[in-house]
């Protein structure tokens, strides 16, 4: 259980398996749901001489950033392992990430196209578009990304005429569809915003200084 939530924390480490020759004097950990446990030994008084034990090894990933090659910026960097692994666990199974490049600035988290940037010493404000906002472990998907990334969503609600105008005025709306969770807000395909769909009704989620 120790190891367990370790590795929750710092998912840029990882179990090994002890070498083969402690095999006949162990047996193996207990298996924790999500986690390589049962890579850990254990030692029983019952079974094998002497005090009981306990052995895990832990190996950490040396790469701790995913690199973004050619981009340089002081104050702008990639997402650490970590991040990441908070952002997935936030919105897993809400968005496609793959083949996003991710950057950070301070808690705001960017997409950035894969291009050559060299900004040097430029202090950057903004750069792609805004993803959403990582604070205490907690992630928060921005307009922005709604607005460009619709398709990347696993749910998505094309909202009629009558809906998309109490859309905009910030209200919540009933949605009559068998959906649940983070969805991208349409209307004629084309990208609103995002809400958040529970027991027939769309939490809105459309920014306050953009309601009608």
């Amino acid at each position: 259980g120790v190891i367990a939530e370790f590795l929750k924390t710092n998912p840029n480490f990882k179990i090994v398996a002890p070498d083969i020759k402690f095999d006949s004097v162990t047996v193996e950990g207990v298996k924790i749901e999500g986690f390589d446990t049962h890579l850990t030994k254990r030692r029983y008084p019952h079974k094998h001489i002497g005090e009981g034990q306990f052995m895990a090894i832990l190996v950490k990933d040396e790469q701790e950033e995913i690199e973004l090659e050619d981009f340089n910026s002081y104050n702008i960097a990639p997402v650490y392992r970590k991040d990441m692994h908070d952002i997935e666990r936030e919105i897993k199974s809400v968005v496609d990430l793959k083949g996003l490049n991710l950057l950070k600035r301070n808690e705001t988290i960017f997409v950035c196209p894969d291009i050559p940037m060299d900004f040097g010493k430029l202090n950057l404000v903004s750069v792609g578009t805004v993803f959403g906002n990582l604070s205490k472990s907690n992630f928060k998907i921005n307009h922005n990304f709604y607005h460009t990334y619709a398709d990347r969503f696993t749910n998505t609600i094309d909202l009629d005429e009558n809906q998309v105008n109490r859309y905009l005025h910030g209200e919540e709306i009933d949605t009559h569809e068998n959906l649940s969770g983070i969805v991208a807000v349409t209307h004629k395909n084309i990208p609103l915003g995002g809400g958040k769909a529970v027991n027939g009704k769309l939490k809105n989620y459309y920014p306050k200084d953009l309601r009608i």
